[in-house]
């Protein structure tokens, strides 16, 4: 009699942990598309005259695609089983946002967000095998860029 064995999926590790990565980064770009396409016409800061800008509209369009970003971070984490240390890289990369595109001549805007996938995959290349300092490290540059990126956003 045959059987149908079903094995619990591990988390990748190595090279194809850099193309999931990569999956979960198109993912995370996909579920941003959509909430811009339902948050854009909500919270439209340009107006009905597209001359001012509502800085109330604008700030509340930013957070919401902000949340998304990181909500759709946490699910590209989760389908694809990188861990959450795969999540703080890339939700430091969401979260300094302000940060560095202010930076960034204008046509250079594209490099982080393909950077962004491929630092997180090395950062965590082992998967579930990790040396014990590793998690603390990621989760303090994580807190450290989520302080700065506060202090610099609202405070300077």
């Amino acid at each position: 009699m045959d059987e149908i064995r079903f094995r619990i999926r591990e988390s990748p590790t190595g090279g194809s942990r850099i193309a999931y990565s990569y999956l979960a980064g198109v993912m995370i770009v996909v579920i941003v598309g959509f909430a811009a396409t339902i948050l854009g016409p909500i919270f439209n800061p340009f107006g009905e005259t597209g001359v001012d800008i509502d800085q109330r509209a604008l700030a509340l369009l930013l957070v919401g695609l902000g949340t998304s970003g990181l909500i759709a971070d946490a699910a590209g984490a989760a389908v694809f089983r990188l861990g959450w240390e795969w999540w703080a890289v890339m939700a430091a990369f969401i979260v300094s946002l302000p940060l560095w595109s202010t930076a960034l001549p204008l046509e250079m805007l594209w490099t982080p967000f393909l950077g962004a996938p491929l630092a997180a995959a090395l950062a965590t290349l082992g998967g579930p095998r990790r040396p014990a300092w590793r998690p603390w490290v990621i989760g303090g540059l994580f807190a450290a860029l989520v302080v700065a990126t506060a202090l610099v956003t609202f405070v300077l």
